[in-house]
């Protein structure tokens, strides 16, 4: 699945990124995604940014046996993570302008 990009505002990942995904225990020692075993309390606490987790994603679809299923799972999480943003943007604005 090489050059596959479902990103627009994160067409790649650089050597500093994978390093930083590689300290804050996001990859393995190889450069892969880590279990979803691992990944998991990062997803649950909320701690894992949404850019890292579409650089996760892009890291996975680099492999040539991609884990669809993590792929999914980092999706819905970046997907989750959006939706709040935009509805804590429409509370501010209703807040505003009240």
């Amino acid at each position: 699945m090489n050059k596959c990009n479902p990103f627009p505002d994160v067409t790649r990942v650089t050597k500093r990124e994978r390093l930083t995904l590689h300290y804050d225990d996001l990859t393995n020692a190889n450069g892969t995604v880590v279990s979803w075993a691992r990944l998991a309390p990062h997803l649950t606490g909320q701690t894992l940014h949404k850019r890292s987790a579409k650089l996760l994603v892009l890291i996975e679809l680099e492999q040539p046996n991609p884990r669809l299923d993590l792929v999914q799972r980092l999706v819905s999480y970046i997907s989750y993570s959006t939706k709040e943003e935009t509805m804590g943007r429409i509370f501010e604005l209703t807040q505003t302008s009240n």
